[in-house]
């Protein structure tokens, strides 16, 4: 964590960490979620759950063994695209 500066718990507070090279503080990170929030509605990323085709393809670039639903997932959309 870097000390606190005047502008600490703002947008601009956060990029200032930025261009200083510092790690942002939280209340820095937390007025940045906001921001991007309230201006573009962008809210956290939400991973697809186990049992369909975007989860399988998240089990393949993590390069684990997808689980059995995830599987089933990919060959039910393998074949409707076939189709």
């Amino acid at each position: 964590m870097t000390e606190p500066n005047q502008h600490c718990g703002t947008y601009y507070g956060y990029k200032r960490h930025g261009n200083r090279s510092e790690q942002p503080c939280e209340a820095c990170t937390a007025a940045n979620a906001e921001y991007w929030r309230t201006k573009y509605g962008v809210g956290p990323r939400k991973l697809a759950p186990c049992g369909t085709y975007a989860a399988y393809i998240r089990h393949y670039r993590r390069k684990e063994k997808p689980c059995d639903a995830c599987t089933d997932a990919a060959r039910v959309y393998r074949q409707q695209r076939k189709q």
